[in-house]
């Protein structure tokens, strides 16, 4: 995936997303090859995928608040991905899969932004969402 090719909001993908669960994602700390995250990137020899990071994406004056609904706005017009995650109750990142890893006791209890009566995640840990596509069944 070339971050240069990448255009949100441009399609979409999927119609519908549901939460997964709240977990320390291996992707999120390990898989930005383009991003602020590029010197943790681990992924080149085993997948060469990486996440897609709406602050790196959308800019400044265009981002709106946080909330499930915004984050899934965005990820569901990047091709090749079927989950997002919420951290800090702002960051939002799209990913071609989850992969997770032990992690403390803490939760996902950072409100979002956006809303502050439903969680965007947590100082650790990343509320996980499934994207789907049903627009393809009879």
């Amino acid at each position: 995936m070339n971050p240069a090719k990448i255009t949100p909001f441009k399609e979409t993908h999927m119609d519908g997303f549901r939460l997964v669960g709240c977990m320390k994602d291996s992707m999120h700390l390990h898989g930005d090859k383009f991003g602020d995250g590029k010197f943790s990137y681990e992924l080149g020899d085993v997948s060469n995928v990486s996440i897609v990071n709406y602050d790196n994406h959308v800019a400044k004056e265009d981002r709106k608040p946080m909330t499930h609904a915004v984050c899934y706005a965005f990820c569901r017009s990047i091709k090749e991905m079927s989950f997002f995650g919420l951290t800090h109750g702002r960051d939002c990142y799209c990913t071609p899969f989850f992969k997770e890893i032990a992690g403390d006791s803490s939760m996902c209890d950072a409100v979002c932004e956006g809303d502050t009566s439903i969680m965007c995640g947590g100082m650790s840990k990343s509320s996980i969402f499934e994207m789907h596509a049903c627009d393809d069944t009879a």
